[in-house]
């Protein structure tokens, strides 16, 4: 048996663009700015991350060898 959250967004995604972007509309009608800000600092910090994530990426390349295969599924 499916979430409700899960069915919930089977059903948007089954939407049109239009009707997508009406229903993200009321949504943000819905919220406070206080929700909004946290969802942009959210949005910020997650980009954040994934630019240091991407930045330290080769340091790991020596790893990415046969040898060390038997530790990916760890």
């Amino acid at each position: 048996m499916s979430s409700s959250i899960e069915t919930l967004a089977k059903e948007i995604g089954n939407l049109s663009k239009v009707e997508k972007e009406n229903l993200l509309k009321k949504l943000i009608e819905k919220i406070s700015k206080e929700e909004i800000l946290q969802l942009l600092e959210k949005t910020i910090d997650d980009a954040e991350l994934i630019a240091m994530l991407k930045a330290i990426e080769p340091v790991f390349d020596d790893w990415d060898n046969e040898e060390d295969d038997v530790y990916d599924n760890l």
